[in-house]
């Protein structure tokens, strides 16, 4: 298909070319003579395979380049699904958006100029060569000046190269300063000196940086495009007014032709001037693409799908976890810690803030990788190749939690079981389900978006359910709800609940309670014991 558009591409330079020589050879010729006449049918006869030829490569051209975006779009996401969690967040949600929207656009604004400048090519050596035939003196003086205006053309191009490449890198510190207004809009709109600084001394900072960076660029970019607009009139000037000084009267008729092949070839040669930077941006994009993708690494293995086992319980056994460290600094490290969790066991984790908790939790459903230790399902060690397995036995509403915009598995649920839900959670007159899982509405309260979720791993019906400050958004009766009804629901159905709370007037409803301190997880001697002890 490549070989085909280029060959296209060439082969409308060629009708393009034989346009302007049908124009010029006509020129003056008696109307009525039979060469006039065979000169019209070879013009309409070019004319109507440059517009087929035309429309081929522009509608490969699209296909080409929209195929090859998509085929991007769908590896990065790919391998954005095949990542693990620490390093998904070590990368940040900024470039992924960035490459798989503004630069896969680039790439796609630049296609067209590109091969358009492939055809323009063509019809410049074409017109080169017909100028050599009719002028050598004109030729050698175009071949110079056209060799001095590529050096030049290539010392411009250079020094834009890094300025762009530049730019595109604060494009990416600007929208993550954007990032802090938009999802900190809260926070900004209670703490005006915040929200000064953050304007002023950082997202204002980096634009202005950024509009200085591509000033700078565009300046030498409209050096390029102001030089190859005015170069070929200036060789007419010098081809009209000096040359025909050195020639005989003869050859300086023969001049105007040469003024006449340039005046149709100025607007071939603007398309290749305009082709250039359209190149560098495709560089640069193709560059941050490629850069991302290495980040990413390869796209995951397809992973057979084994047989579900059924759930008794999972252990941590030696099991120890350290974030990577940043600019040097050593990094917060949790463990080492040994627990067992049985099948419809009812455990609440405490502790304070940034106590490990959290990342416990990752750690435990197999989100996070142990850096020591292992994880156990049913005294069996989890590996790379049983990890989904172990991570299918999970339900998760963590802190940071995602809800999806329609329930995946519909055939699967009950829909009397979904009314029920909706009903027990006060969510019926806020959203709802529809026959396709999609619902009706997320733009919810957090408390109502996280009874929504509740709703919807209920319903996934997974072994182990991990509850990460549930209830911290809940009112007093939607929590003694949680606590007093739900969770004795789940436990009673033989579901295993983990649940990271502050809430300590309702410990005695856990078999366990286990307190988080330091990254080190050690039984709770206060819990009191009392309903399900």
């Amino acid at each position: 298909m490549t070989s085909r558009l280029l060959v296209a591409a060439g082969l409308c330079g060629v009708l393009n070319g034989l346009i302007v020589l049908l124009v010029i050879s006509a020129t003056g010729m008696d109307y009525r003579s039979p060469e006039q006449s065979q000169l019209l049918l070879l013009f309409v006869a070019s004319f109507a395979f440059f517009v087929i030829c035309r429309k081929f490569v522009l509608e490969r051209t699209s296909d080409i380049v929209e195929g090859i975006i998509n085929r991007v779009r769908i590896r990065i996401s790919e391998k954005v699904r095949g990542s693990e969690l620490i390093h998904f967040e070590q990368i940040g949600a900024a470039p992924i958006y960035t490459a798989l929207a503004e630069n896969t656009r680039t790439l796609s604004e630049s296609a067209n100029l590109i091969i358009n400048s492939l055809s323009s090519t063509i019809l410049v050596c074409l017109a080169m060569l017909y100028i050599a035939l009719l002028s050598l003196p004109a030729f050698f003086l175009l071949a110079t000046a056209i060799s001095l205006g590529v050096l030049f053309y290539l010392h411009n191009v250079r020094g834009a190269r890094p300025l762009l490449r530049n730019a595109a890198a604060q494009d990416h510190r600007f929208f993550e300063e954007l990032g802090h207004l938009l999802y900190g809009f809260k926070e900004l709109k209670v703490d005006a000196e915040k929200s000064h600084s953050l304007f002023e001394q950082d997202l204002k900072v980096v634009a202005s940086e950024a509009e200085e960076l591509r000033l700078r660029a565009a300046r030498r970019i409209s050096r390029i495009t102001i030089f190859g607009e005015t170069f070929f009139f200036g060789l007419m000037g010098v081809i009209i007014f000096v040359l025909p000084s050195f020639t005989s009267q003869q050859d300086s008729r023969v001049l105007v032709s040469v003024v006449a092949v340039l005046m149709f070839i100025t607007s071939s040669v603007n398309a290749m001037v305009d082709a250039v930077p359209a190149v560098e941006r495709a560089n640069i994009a193709i560059e941050r693409i490629e850069h991302l993708e290495g980040r990413l690494g390869p796209v995951p293995p397809f992973e057979r799908v084994l047989e579900p086992v059924e759930f008794e319980r999972l252990a941590c056994v030696g099991m120890t976890f350290q974030y990577p460290e940043v600019q040097g600094r050593s990094a917060f490290q949790l463990g080492p810690i040994d627990l067992e969790v049985r099948k419809g066991e009812v455990i609440f984790i405490i502790g304070g803030n940034g106590s490990g908790k959290s990342t416990f939790l990752k750690l435990l459903c197999g989100l996070y990788p142990p850096s020591a230790g292992s994880l156990e399902l049913n005294g069996v060690p989890v590996t790379r190749t049983t990890l989904q397995q172990y991570r299918s036995k999970f339900a998760i509403i963590l802190q940071d939690f995602h809800l999806f915009s329609r329930l995946f598995h519909m055939r699967r649920f009950n829909r009397a079981r979904i009314n029920q839900l909706l009903a027990a959670f006060d969510l019926t007159t806020v959203t709802g389900v529809r026959e396709d899982g999609v619902l009706e509405n997320i733009q919810l309260s957090r408390g109502q978006q996280k009874r929504l979720a509740l709703l919807v791993t209920d319903l996934e019906d997974r072994d182990v359910l991990i509850f990460d400050e549930w209830a911290a958004d809940q009112d007093p009766d939607f929590r003694r709800y949680f606590y007093h009804e739900l969770i004795g629901s789940l436990a009673a159905r033989g579901k295993t609940v983990i649940a990271a709370t502050h809430d300590d007037h309702f410990f005695h409803l856990a078999d366990r309670v286990l307190k988080m301190s330091e990254g080190k997880l050690e039984p709770y001697e206060q819990h009191p014991r009392g309903e399900r002890s």
